[in-house]
């Protein structure tokens, strides 16, 4: 059994570029009432799959990854593939719709 990966301001970059795998970096908020959902989601994905790292961070503790990666509403997962930005998933709170959206990197 996995868990998605905490990451914070100091170990985002080294998560995302430290991967020989996809990565998957979804940004929540732990002040909006979805966060709960969306965290049974992120985790259910970490224990069923093994071809992506799967990394979370609370945008509202740490906004700089965030701002940085133009993550503008939570939930905004993210995939990069070798350090680089291949798509965005903005608002998704399923599993299956998260998996729909990368199913090429899954």
């Amino acid at each position: 059994m996995s868990h998605a990966t905490v990451l914070t301001d100091e170990t985002i970059e080294d998560f995302i570029e430290g991967q020989e795998k996809p990565v998957l970096v979804c940004f929540y908020s732990s002040e909006e009432d979805t966060q709960y959902q969306f965290d049974k989601v992120i985790e259910e994905l970490a224990d069923t799959q093994d071809k992506v790292a799967i990394g979370k961070i609370d945008a509202w503790k740490h906004p700089a990854p965030a701002r940085h990666y133009n993550a503008k509403w939570f939930p905004t997962s993210i995939m990069f593939v070798d350090g680089q930005i291949k798509d965005y998933c903005v608002g998704e709170d399923y599993a299956d719709q998260v998996m729909t959206r990368f199913a090429d990197f899954f």
